[in-house]
């Protein structure tokens, strides 16, 4: 048990250093180009004294060193901009950025997101293909490399992870009767009973089932192709519903609403859902104070942690971004491709609608965001036919 926590506290303190690291890095960068010191220490005390930040900076989820990785790759692809390319041609850029294609493989849909990144920076300025073209070459070899280290030591990605919206969409047209052959109810029936998602049907997560005992993934994992050959014959029939299914899987990443919101934030080291275990290993956990003021600091600490929406988040950082590209040069449109490409992939394989910490990289990006905003009119690339 000791070597477990100690193994748990030596990963916290990675974590808390790599978002000093990058938020301190992040206030450099800005002040590097000449953002105003006030400026700077308002968006200092975000990255410094914002209560939900904090509170993931000791939750350990890979989203949290994931989501400042993309935020680095905000900061190069600003200077590639502004650069119209040439920093590619420094040595600590060009190294930087491999450092982060090495870094994607944190999360599955990491691959994704330096594959658009990689091509947005092609489509904007293309003459640098080369440097591009080696960039990619980098990716290959990430991914050419990890998949090889997976088929040595045996280790099997789970189907299901992938196609979370339909499996959304499955369920529900077996959840609302919906038109289903014989055939492929019996293929559903295999890989879950039928019965079993009636029962425990959700429209807002999957976890009610999919991690369930019942659920056989070695028969989904070997029958790939048929799933999806399954899902696209049940499409045109059940039209109607595969659409609102899908509307309400992705709920909380693109609503402006959190009324049916329904979700517990991690505001404490200890989970509530480790309570058994702890239980089960006869491992109290006691509270320093009396009771009374324990449950007063708790409650104040839990209601600190209140925060805008995954959606509502979402579409802030869309306006700040229609600002920037309002004021700035054509093009800079590339810093938000980390961002966006994030947010599509949540889109098209989100097992869950509300989770914030699937979108922590939008709440530590807006504030460098709204920074670009505030750097000095010498540092934006106006066009001189703008000003009039």
């Amino acid at each position: 048990l000791k070597v477990e926590y100690g193994t748990l506290s030596r990963i916290t303190n990675k974590i808390i250093m790599i978002a000093a690291a990058v938020s301190g890095h992040c206030l450099v960068w800005l002040n590097k180009k000449g953002i105003a010191k006030l400026s700077l220490l308002l968006i200092a005390s975000v990255y410094i004294f914002c209560p939900i930040l904090n509170l993931y900076f000791v939750s350990l989820f890979k989203d949290v060193p994931f989501s400042y990785m993309l935020l680095e790759w905000a900061m190069l692809l600003y200077d590639f901009w502004e650069s119209k390319g040439e920093s590619l041609e420094k040595n600590s850029t060009f190294v930087s950025m491999v450092i982060l294609l090495f870094l994607s493989l944190i999360r599955n849909n990491g691959i994704y997101i330096s594959a658009l990144i990689l091509l947005s920076m092609l489509i904007l300025i293309r003459r640098k293909w080369r440097k591009i073209a080696s960039l990619i070459l980098v990716l290959f070899v990430v991914v050419t490399g990890s998949r090889m280290v997976e088929t040595y030591n045996s280790i099997t990605h789970l189907f299901k992870e992938t196609v979370g919206i339909p499996l959304y969409q499955i369920s529900a047209t077996v959840y609302q009767g919906g038109e289903i052959s014989k055939e492929q109810a019996e293929f559903i029936e295999k890989i879950i009973p039928i019965d079993y998602i009636k029962n425990h049907y959700n429209p807002y997560t999957l976890d009610t089932w999919k991690w369930s005992k019942e659920m056989d993934n070695v028969f989904l994992n070997n029958n790939k192709s048929e799933f999806i050959k399954v899902w696209a014959e049940m499409l045109r029939p059940n039209l109607k519903i595969y659409v609102s299914s899908y509307l309400q899987g992705t709920y909380g990443f693109w609503s402006t609403s959190n009324n049916i919101r329904n979700l517990e934030r991690h505001s404490t080291i200890i989970a509530s859902g480790h309570e058994p275990w702890f239980a089960g290993q006869n491992i109290p956990v006691k509270a320093i104070l009396s009771e009374e003021k324990q449950v007063k600091i708790e409650t104040l600490t839990y209601n600190a942690t209140e925060s805008l929406s995954e959606g509502q988040l979402f579409w802030l950082f869309m306006m700040i971004l229609m600002a920037l590209c309002l004021i700035k040069e054509k093009g800079i449109w590339i810093v938000a491709v980390p961002v966006l490409a994030g947010w599509l992939t949540i889109m098209i394989a989100t097992p869950v609608a509300f989770a914030w910490r699937y979108i922590l990289f939008i709440p530590l990006t807006l504030p460098w965001l709204v920074g670009l905003l505030m750097l000095p009119k010498n540092n934006f690339n106006i066009k001189v036919g703008d000003i009039n």
